[in-house]
Order: structure tokens, then C-alpha cells, then sequence
């Protein structure tokens, strides 16, 4: 009887479908996929800070470009932009069109402007120029703030509300004269050559050692510390140390921005970030 029993046993487990036995081997090797989830952190904006006005003749000081006028980009026939001679409470600049001057009081963060005057050239939106002649006539108080390393100049109305946003106009330190230290990480020491920036006049001249050097200055408010030196021309005379001179006029002609790597060494700088040359302050003794 139980051979019997075990003959039936093994032949149901022989009729058994293949597939049953796969499913349950399936069935028991499934493994659960977790889906892994990348959170991003929103970009945290930062923030202007705005300083109170304790030193007007450091903070207030000098050329600022105007950027803005009641919160709308500025355009003009020209550049303009704001000159502040804190010392002698003055003030110069330009409309994008015509020059300005004036006087103003300041008290703290409070400031009026009077005896503002223009030339009266014609430009092509002179409706603009006017404009940014009334917002400064609307004055009463301004604000200095930075943002990214760039300091901001904004002149308030006395409900508060925003007239002028200027931008500090970034290149005073390049003003003056130099002597070439370097040019393409060469050292020149065998040839003495001079050049003067003017970026109020937006002018370049100097002495190669051979020719008398002459072009312009082209700068980008938009970007900081963005400058570019065109329109080069020398005189032709044929030199020993020639060279150099090409040298200096091609390395001119790539620059794309200038910074201060020391209080006397100035760097010109080409679009991919190479320093193509090296200026010295020159000393002028009295």
C-alpha cells in the first residue's frame, strides 16, 4: 500500500507545470527598487547691504554711472553719470548728453542739490537727459548699498521713492601714469616704456621707448572692471627695441578688463583671463 501511495505522490509532482515552479522562484527573488529623491536647496539671493553714511568724503566721492531712472535701464546719447566733490560740494558730470554742474548740501543721508546748470547740446533722446535733470532737482536723500562687491548710489525723493540708481564707476584706479613692469609675463628690463590712463577723458598716450602711443578707452558699465583700448596709433619710426613695442600695442588690443593686484601694480587682462601685461604706478618726485 504505501509503494502505492509514493508511485501516486511522484507522479502529480511530474504532471506538475513547469511554470508554477519558475513564478514561485520569481516570485522570491523580486526585490523592491527604491526611488531615490534629489533635493534642491532654492538658491538663497543675496542680499544689498546698505551703509549708513559715515564718511562722506570716502563713500560719496567720485564718478558714479547712472544706471537706472525711476526703476527703468537707462539710455542715452552718451555715458551718464554723476561726479561727487565732497570736500568742496560740488557736483559735475553728465545727462548722457550735456555736462552738469552744481552745488549740493549734505546732512547725513540727506542731500539737496542747487545752481544746477547744463550746456544745451541736441541729442537724440534728450527726453531722458531732461528727465534725469528733474530727478535730481526732486532729491532729498540718497542711500549707498553693495551688492556683489559693487557698490550702488540711489537718490531718493522725500516720499522715499527710488529716482537715480547708480553704479560706482569702477576705474579710478587705473588713472595716472605707469611704466610697463611686464608684458606677456616677460620682465621688461631692457626697455623703459610709459603710458597714461584717463578714463575720465577716456583717453590712452604714452612712450614706448621708440613712438608716441595714442587711442581710446572703451569701458562697459554693464561689467565690472570691463575696459578695452582701441584704436591705437604710433608714430613710425624705426626703433632697436621695436619689438617691445608691438609687443605692448597687441597686448593693449586684447585687453578685456584691468584689476589692481597691489597698490602700485596694475593688470591688464585678455578674455580668457590671462594677465598679458603688467603696469607699475609711476612716482612723479616733486
Amino acid at each position: 500500500m504505501n509503494k502505492i501511495i509514493t508511485i501516486i505522490t511522484l507522479l502529480c509532482l511530474l504532471f506538475v507545470p513547469a511554470d508554477s515552479f519558475a513564478k514561485k522562484k520569481k516570485k522570491k527573488n523580486k526585490k523592491t527598487t527604491v526611488e531615490q529623491v534629489v533635493v534642491t536647496q532654492p538658491e538663497v539671493k543675496e542680499e544689498a547691504k546698505t551703509f549708513a553714511l559715515s564718511n562722506p568724503v570716502k563713500q560719496l566721492s567720485g564718478e558714479w554711472t547712472v544706471k537706472k531712472l525711476r526703476n527703468k535701464a537707462v539710455t542715452t546719447s552718451e555715458r551718464a553719470y554723476l561726479n561727487f566733490d565732497v570736500t568742496n560740494a560740488r557736483l559735475y558730470g553728465s545727462n548722457g548728453c550735456n555736462v552738469i554742474n552744481g552745488k549740493f548740501t549734505l546732512n547725513g543721508a540727506n542731500i539737496t542739490f542747487a545752481d544746477i546748470i547744463t550746456t544745451h547740446n541736441s541729442c537724440s533722446n534728450s527726453s531722458a537727459s531732461r528727465n534725469i535733470i528733474k530727478a535730481i532737482a526732486e532729491t532729498t536723500n540718497l542711500t549707498i548699498s553693495e551688492e556683489k562687491g559693487i557698490e550702488y548710489l540711489v537718490l531718493r525723493n522725500k516720499s522715499n521713492h527710488e529716482l537715480l540708481r547708480l553704479k560706482r564707476h569702477d576705474f579710478t584706479f587705473a588713472n595716472g601714469a605707469w611704466t610697463v613692469k611686464e608684458i606677456g609675463g616677460e620682465p621688461m628690463t631692457q626697455c623703459l616704456m610709459k603710458l597714461v590712463i584717463d578714463t575720465d577723458q577716456l583717453s590712452i598716450h604714452g612712450d614706448t621707448g621708440c613712438n608716441i602711443v595714442n587711442g581710446v578707452i572703451t569701458i562697459d558699465s554693464d561689467k565690472h572692471h570691463a575696459i578695452q583700448f582701441e584704436g591705437l596709433i604710433s608714430t613710425r619710426k624705426m626703433c632697436r627695441n621695436i619689438a617691445y613695442e608691438t609687443a605692448l600695442l597687441v597686448a593693449l588690443e586684447q585687453t578685456v578688463s584691468a584689476r589692481l593686484s597691489s597698490d602700485s601694480l596694475l593688470q591688464l587682462v585678455d578674455n580668457k583671463g590671462n594677465v598679458v601685461a603688467v603696469l607699475e604706478r609711476l612716482v612723479i618726485s616733486k
